[in-house]
């Protein structure tokens, strides 16, 4: 919308300069043009605060549910969120070197995490804290509504895809999450990553990644 008004200007003016408008009407649609460019950034502001209304409220259910971090963290207007398995300090240190390495830095994405609470080591208890996590999950990713969901390692590719993130990774998936279109793009957590192959594999994949972002 924004970048259409910008046109919009151009066009007025390049139509000003070859007099096909009159200096009083060039005038008065650039303050009409100016007008929509601040109710569309009225309207911007609107939503930011609801959305970051929205994720406090879904921070305090989760805290009331769940002893490990509550939220992601970052850029809640980012187009682009990042689903490690569990947020970890170290997890987070090795995806900000990933994004570093594509001249990109993790303050500017949103960062979360697939369990909510520390995952369980019992098989049996997975299924049932994915089941709680996961709900919080897609109420975090409805109120960001991201673009881009790219899913590092095993769980949230499974979780969410339902497929081996290895057989996958690099892939652009289109899903629909909560009635929202959005791109899924699995590939390995850094912090997983141990092999020279698999840091190679792993760079290809980010290197995709920066071109859509």
């Amino acid at each position: 919308m924004e970048a259409q008004l910008k046109q919009i200007e151009n066009r007025l003016f390049q139509n000003y300069l070859n007099s096909q408008i009159s200096t009083e009407s060039f005038l008065r649609q650039i303050v009409l043009n100016t007008q929509s460019q601040k109710d569309l950034e009225r309207k911007t502001r609107v939503e930011q605060r609801k959305e970051e209304r929205a994720l406090k409220e879904l921070s305090y259910q989760i805290k009331n549910k769940c002893s490990g971090p509550s939220l992601g963290r970052g850029n809640p207007y980012s187009e682009v969120v990042f689903v490690l398995k569990h947020i970890t300090q170290k997890r987070v240190m090795c995806l900000r070197d990933m994004l570093a390495k594509i001249g990109q830095k993790k303050q500017n994405f949103y960062i979360t995490g697939l369990f909510k609470d520390k995952p369980p080591q019992k098989e049996e208890n997975v299924k049932k804290e994915l089941k709680k996590s996961g709900f919080y999950l897609y109420k975090e990713i409805d109120i960001i509504r991201p673009r881009i969901i790219v899913t590092l390692g095993k769980d949230p590719t499974q979780f969410i895809l339902k497929k081996d993130y290895e057989k996958i990774h690099g892939e652009l998936h289109n899903i629909i999450i909560n009635n929202n279109p959005v791109i899924v793009f699995p590939t390995f957590d850094p912090q997983d990553v141990v092999t020279k192959t698999g840091a190679e594999l792993i760079l290809e994949d980010f290197e995709y990644l920066n071109k859509l972002i």
